[in-house]
Order: C-alpha cells, then sequence, then structure tokens
C-alpha cells in the first residue's frame, strides 16, 4: 500500500521472459510455496499462465477468507495438500465468489481459465 491507498504488487525478481510466447514450457520453481499450483510440485515443466492464474485464486482465498487455503506446516504438507486440491471455502461467501475461487483453483491446468493475452 502505497501513500494514496493504492495497491501496488511487485514479483521482486520471481520472474520469466517468455521468449517463445505464453504457451513457452518452463522449468524454474519460482514464488512462494503457499501460492504454488500442483504442476509446480508435480512436473518437470509447467505453463506459466496457468500457474498465475492458480496463484491468483490463492490470493482471492486470502483476502475473502484473512487466511490462506491450505493448511500445513511443511513444504511436504503443503505439497500434499494442494495436490489434492485439499481446501474449504466459507459458506458465507456470496456464490460469485465461491466460483471465483474454484474456477482459478482446479487442480487440472488446462481446465483453469487462461487466454492467450
Amino acid at each position: 500500500m502505497v501513500s494514496d491507498d493504492r495497491v501496488k504488487l511487485a514479483d521482486f525478481g520471481f520472474s520469466t521472459q517468455l521468449i517463445n510466447g505464453p504457451w513457452q514450457h518452463l522449468d524454474t520453481f519460482c514464488g512462494s510455496p503457499p501460492y504454488a499450483a500442483p504442476e509446480l510440485f508435480s512436473d518437470d515443466h509447467y505453463i506459466g499462465g496457468p500457474v498465475d492464474i492458480w496463484a491468483l485464486g490463492v490470493l482471492v482465498y486470502f483476502m475473502l477468507h484473512a487466511k490462506m487455503p491450505f493448511k500445513a506446516s511443511t513444504v511436504p504438507l503443503l505439497r500434499t495438500a494442494v495436490l489434492r486440491g485439499e481446501f474449504e471455502i466459507s459458506s458465507t461467501l456470496s456464490l460469485p465468489c465461491c466460483r471465483v475461487i474454484r474456477k482459478y483453483s482446479i487442480l487440472c491446468k488446462i481446465k483453469r481459465p487462461f487466454k492467450n493475452i
């Protein structure tokens, strides 16, 4: 948050330049484990867009619940929880909010909403 109440997001250097377009296969684990998509824990490579959509789903969950979706005390336990898609959405959230979280947190990477942007 900056002085005029604007929010700024930064990746602090955890980024990759896509030389071959948005469907380029990547192989470097970037980012924080609590925001990591299942394919970061299980595949040798991944595509950036669906991974970013997953991380956005985690961020939306956190903003609406004030806690992270996957409960784990270690990275191996977090990996297991993420690969199983083990999280609960509060019954107090509106249906549109629930839909966004569910859509962005689909385990199957090719089913997450992502377009060539």
